[in-house]
């Protein structure tokens, strides 16, 4: 499994030996640098918790609105502390899915500080509830948002619903940058791992540009990560080219470098 792993960051060009630096390792300063060149105005934060990285976001990008989705009751309550009075902030009380309706929802029973998941915990320690899925496509078109600059996921390992309710979107080219978190293995059967984002972000016509906040398993293996993939679109305005060809030595270098799932299954949460 290592070994694939490496041979898949290979293919993609993502080097974690060399070019070292701080700003190529820091997700805030690289999506600064991918929006240079264009005003950020709706960002997305789909499992906002309580708020820190769509606070996060607004710092890097003042003048965005941000959509801070959040399904879970408690989590929702310190989200509205958090954020409630901040006029940039519109707070969504539902989940991101393939499906518009009700959807259920597994959470952590031990203390709020826990992830929530749409699969079971592996320890039983979780309550299921009922809460209410939208698909972005929808929740997009209801409000007439046309282009979102920033889209981030994080909501244990239900990316590819999420990926799925925004095929739309996907579709146009209309989200310039992704930030979803992954892992090299699954949490349990339907979960979403990186080889499975890759795939359906090849589908969409999406490029990887690079993997940050690395957590690392006691045996050394990569655990989770948050990837960040770019559309074709912006590809070319950053680097100059179309994402589909290589480099050559007279390109320009940036200043920057380089569904379903069944309810029977259990799985791990991390803190």
């Amino acid at each position: 499994m290592v070994r694939t792993a490496l041979t898949f960051l290979r293919r993609h060009r993502v080097d974690l030996q060399s070019r070292l630096r701080r700003d190529a390792q820091d997700w805030a300063e690289v999506h600064r640098r991918l929006m240079a060149d264009s005003p950020v105005r709706v960002i997305v934060d789909i499992g906002a918790h309580h708020g820190r990285l769509s606070r996060a976001y607004h710092r890097v990008f003042p003048e965005a609105r941000v959509y801070a989705f959040e399904p879970a009751p408690a989590s929702f309550q310190h989200l509205r502390r958090n954020l409630g009075r901040e006029p940039w902030a519109e707070l969504v009380q539902a989940a991101a899915g393939a499906h518009d309706g009700e959807a259920r929802l597994f959470v952590s029973q031990r203390n709020d500080q826990m992830s929530n998941s749409a699969f079971p915990f592996a320890d039983g320690e979780a309550a299921a509830v009922g809460v209410q899925s939208v698909r972005l496509d929808t929740f997009c078109r209801d409000r007439s948002i046309e282009h979102v600059d920033c889209l981030k996921i994080d909501v244990e390992g239900f990316e590819l619903a999420v990926l799925e309710g925004a095929r739309g979107l996907l579709e146009r080219g209309a989200v310039d940058v992704i930030m979803a978190e992954a892992r090299t293995e699954p949490i349990c059967s339907g979960a979403a791992t990186l080889g499975s984002l890759s795939r359906f972000m090849d589908d969409a016509g999406y490029t990887l540009f690079g993997l940050y906040s690395v957590q690392w398993r006691d045996d050394l293996m990569m655990d989770f990560f948050d990837t960040i993939w770019v559309s074709a679109a912006r590809f070319k305005r950053y680097f100059g080219r179309d994402p589909r060809r290589s480099p050559t030595a007279t390109s320009p270098a940036p200043s920057l470098g380089a569904a379903e799932h069944p309810d029977s299954a259990a799985c791990r949460t991390r803190p």
